[in-house]
């Protein structure tokens, strides 16, 4: 390339780098005075984060110390009690700076057992979103029982899914469940892990396992919020309008049975815009819920709707440039 060739090449560059910056700069603005849940749903530990059973939805114990360090340079930690609402149901949300919340899903020991060391050495109040109808029992959350029962048992050869075409259907595409309401698969998923050997079951719920609810209760008692996430992680507009709400006011009514008091909040299990529908809100309002989470990524603010908040999820492979970009709204499309 010739001198005059590459000086244009050089000038290009500047000017897209000139862009970029002005871009992210003008990014970055809008999330000033805006409030980041993130969406995190379990820890392992540093030496197991090549087991295969770990989702990939997890992260580390270093993984979680080192991003909630970076947050905490980036941002303001907020509680779920700043969380207030006017009269039409949208946020009042006013803090200068940015300010991210940050929020487990399920109900995984290894979230007491490991997460909140790391959240209380860095000062976070997280809020845990419990599955109430696995808590204390040693039935893993369908997600994770899939998943072991793929990487342990012998789909479509013996057992359960030898003679369950659903079951089968399900092992060999996992994503299945989440188009099905839960009267299609709970059973048969509960069915197949009972036939897994014991000491494979006791090693997917040493990883992967609920908590306690003593343990829940703790964690509660250390600052942190608990709030609902169905009884058995049903994608809820999949589900009959009455199995809907006995899902929700279940786990309303587990938790305040434990002494959870005050406003619960709720998540949305999966939480795409298709996940629920306007008679989940109004379930939410019946019950008086504090608020409720979608996964739908992107920024709060003050009008946002009470029951369709806004969560950025956080995952195993993400690098600390890929949780700025989640901040930054890179993540959310150019709008």
């Amino acid at each position: 390339m010739s001198s005059l060739g590459r000086s244009a090449t050089a000038r290009l560059l500047r000017h897209a780098f000139w862009w970029l910056r002005v871009a992210l700069g003008a990014r970055r603005a809008r999330q000033e005075g805006a409030l980041r849940i993130l969406t995190y749903h379990g820890v392992v530990a540093d030496a197991a984060a090549a087991e295969p059973l770990v989702p990939p939805y997890y992260v580390t114990e270093r993984q979680l110390a080192r991003q909630l360090r970076a947050l905490r340079r980036w941002a303001r930690f907020a509680s779920a009690e700043e969380l207030r609402f006017d009269a039409r149901e949208g946020l009042v949300w006013d803090p200068d700076g940015l300010s991210v919340l940050v929020t487990f899903d399920d109900g995984a020991r290894n979230v007491v057992e490991l997460a909140q060391p790391v959240l209380d050495s860095c000062g976070v109040h997280a809020v845990l979103f419990v599955t109430t109808g696995h808590i204390g029992t040693d039935r893993p959350f369908p997600a994770d029982a899939l998943r072991a029962l793929r990487l342990l048992g012998a789909p479509g050869r013996s057992g359960a899914a030898a003679s369950d075409p659903c079951l089968r259907e399900l092992l060999e595409r996992p994503a299945a469940w989440k188009e099905l309401p839960s009267a299609r698969y709970r059973e048969r998923l509960q069915r197949a892990w009972e036939e897994l050997p014991p000491e494979e079951r006791s090693r997917v719920l040493r990883l992967l396992g609920p908590a306690h609810w003593d343990e829940l209760l703790a964690f509660a008692a250390a600052g942190h919020t608990l709030g609902a996430h169905t009884a058995h992680h049903a994608i809820l507009s999949r589900e009959p309008l009455e199995t809907m709400q006995r899902e929700i006011e279940d786990s309303f009514a587990e938790l305040r049975s434990r002494g959870v008091t005050g406003r619960i909040p709720f998540a949305y299990p999966n939480g795409s815009r298709g996940d629920y529908t306007d008679d989940c809100i109004a379930v939410l309002r019946a019950l008086d819920a504090a608020w409720a989470a979608t996964t739908v990524p992107g920024p709060n603010r003050s009008g946002s709707p009470r029951f369709e908040l806004r969560r950025n999820p956080v995952a195993m492979g993400y690098p600390l440039s890929r949780l700025r970009a989640e901040l930054l709204g890179l993540a959310d499309g150019w709008e």
